[in-house]
């Protein structure tokens, strides 16, 4: 590959599993940038760092594992010796990336897997929203006897543990039960 070369101009995609095999002898680049979209990172060859972690080459190769969601991206290393997870928010309108060198570099192997969709059937077109700051909606949560388990030494003994949860379902589904702290001097 070429120096400012990119590979896969012609591609196009928002969703993707790509894999490259960086052979190093026939590497002269210094760096490799990776451009996912409107996200940019690069993967520093000469002080053999990605992301701030070290990436050593194996039998001189560097294997580059790129995962791609609408809303997130993996970078995997030499099959996990560097990892690197984060969220973007990617430009909807944009699908485009590239892997280009400061140098030419030795590109062994690439492939490229488009992802579908994990989830069976098509997507909905709108999303059901429970309005659950309606003053009738009431979620209750309750320990069996089973379930409850022992306090610790010196703490008085819980008879009833049955909160009732209100309002937003993603907040904390149950309240837990600070313990005091044991004072003797209080007993």
């Amino acid at each position: 590959m070429a120096q400012g070369t990119n590979p896969f101009a012609a591609l196009k995609s928002k969703l993707f599993d790509l894999q490259l095999d960086l052979d190093l002898t026939t590497t002269t680049a210094t760096s490799v940038t990776v451009k996912l979209a409107d996200l940019t990172f690069a993967l520093d060859l000469a002080g053999q760092k990605l992301f701030g972690a070290t990436v050593t080459p194996i039998a001189n190769h560097v294997k580059l594992r790129i995962l791609r969601d609408w809303g997130q991206y993996e970078i995997f290393a030499n099959d996990g010796q560097v990892v690197h997870t984060d969220v973007h928010a990617f430009m909807p309108s944009d699908s485009s990336f590239s892997v280009t060198g400061d140098g030419s570099v030795g590109l062994a192997s690439a492939d490229l897997h488009q992802l579908g969709r994990a989830w069976p059937g098509t997507a909905a077109t709108s999303s059901v929203i429970i309005d659950d700051s309606d003053v009738g909606t009431t979620y209750t949560w309750r320990l069996e006897p089973s379930q409850r388990r022992p306090l610790l030494q010196g703490q008085r003994a819980l008879q009833h543990h049955r909160p009732v949860l209100r309002g937003a379902v993603h907040r904390h589904m149950r309240r837990m039960v600070r313990p005091q702290k044991y004072r003797p001097w209080q007993s």
